[in-house]
């Protein structure tokens, strides 16, 4: 008998252990997504993400690929400027009088 309780202890100090590790879980989840609802637009979700260090790398990578095309502009190719020639002037006549 003194077995099957020290079994049924075990178990039960396994299932706290796992339901406190739950908990903690679920408690970083909530601030995370809290901290992703409170972003103005996706440009800063994908900016919260690509700086929170905590995040997986390839996450981050990811994020920060996205959000790349909006925070710095494409370098394009420019046309050539135009050749502008000046022309010589004349004197202006003036007048006396």
């Amino acid at each position: 008998m003194a077995g099957m309780a020290e079994e049924l202890e075990a178990k039960l100090k396994r299932h706290e252990d796992a339901l406190i590790a739950c908990m903690a879980e679920i408690t970083k989840l909530r601030a995370e997504n809290a901290a992703l609802r409170s972003a103005d637009g996706a440009i800063d979700v994908l900016r919260n993400i690509y700086r929170d260090e905590s995040a997986p790398r390839s996450d981050r990578i990811k994020a920060a690929n996205g959000a790349i095309a909006y925070e710095q502009a494409k370098i394009l190719p420019q046309p050539m400027p135009m050749t502008l020639v000046a022309n010589a002037t004349t004197a202006a006549a003036t007048t006396d009088g």
